[in-house]
């Protein structure tokens, strides 16, 4: 799968999602972050969060 080796993260405080700019980035914007990676890589947003998720715990999960 293409996003096997993708994290995803928001740049928080600075760089906020296109619809903010000017303003502070929060954490919260992360669903922007998503939309807009699946939509670069032409899956569906659930698909993405699920890959992440996984990546994720892949990396971490020894740590936690």
């Amino acid at each position: 799968m293409k996003t096997s080796k993708i994290l995803v993260e928001t740049d928080a405080p600075y760089l906020p999602p296109q619809d903010f700019r000017g303003k502070t980035n929060y954490p919260v914007y992360i669903s922007y972050v998503y939309e807009k990676c699946a939509e670069v890589l032409e899956i569906e947003k659930k698909e993405l969060e699920k890959q992440v998720e996984e990546n994720f715990y892949s990396i971490f999960g020894n740590f936690l």
